[in-house]
């Protein structure tokens, strides 16, 4: 049965001052790097099939754990990148704390709230526009590729669309799924249905 591998980056600056981080080019910490260098420890130790097809993120955090992961992974495979597993684009959001958001824009918060898929962020795209974009990469790559598998280092929201459209389930459900940081999940693919096999394995 094929596999499908999901990372998600280490922690950065924004992450753990619970900021909207979305395509800042905000770089791993230290505590981010030793995150993804245990991942890629365990990874180590686990089967992973040959000639796996690495496709990041281009933002920095991704981009730093995926040469950590792409280290311990069989044959070191060539890293790609494609912008369409980028994170969501916050716009006038990016890099501010919710306390900052009630300040600066009352009541867009619970605007959010209010339509979680749908809200546009000013000056962004919607957690909808996300989720079909990582998507649509992950099918064009498949077709691309078709016999190898995929290891895909990425971001929350890209890694919750896609677990949910290759399990079936609806992305009403994108905000009931958060991976921890420098983690794994990985979907097998089936002829008749997919399983989801785990989900935010770390190290």
């Amino acid at each position: 049965m094929e596999e499908l591998f999901l990372a998600r980056h280490g922690h950065t600056r924004l992450n753990i001052e619970h900021r909207f981080n979305g395509q800042n080019e905000d770089p791993l910490l230290p505590q981010g790097i030793e995150a993804a260098q245990r991942l890629a420890q365990w990874l180590d130790k686990q089967t992973v099939p040959d000639s796996l097809v690495l496709i990041s993120s281009p933002l920095r955090r991704a981009v730093q754990t995926a040469e950590i992961l792409q280290e311990v992974l069989p044959g070191k495979p060539e890293l790609h990148c494609d912008y369409r597993l980028a994170e969501t684009n916050f716009g006038a959001w990016e890099g501010l704390s919710g306390d900052e958001l009630e300040a600066h824009y009352p009541g867009a918060l619970d605007e959010w709230r209010a339509k979680p898929l749908d809200f546009p962020f000013p000056d962004g795209e919607t957690a909808r526009q996300t989720a079909h974009r990582a998507i649509s990469c992950l099918q064009d790559w498949r077709s691309k590729v078709s016999d190898q598998p995929i290891f895909l280092v990425s971001h929350g929201g890209p890694i919750r669309a896609l677990v949910l459209d290759l399990i079936g389930a609806p992305l009403e459900f994108y905000w009931n799924l958060n991976p921890p940081w420098a983690s794994l999940s990985v979907v097998e693919l089936g002829q008749a249905y997919n399983r989801l096999r785990y989900f935010g394995q770390t190290g």
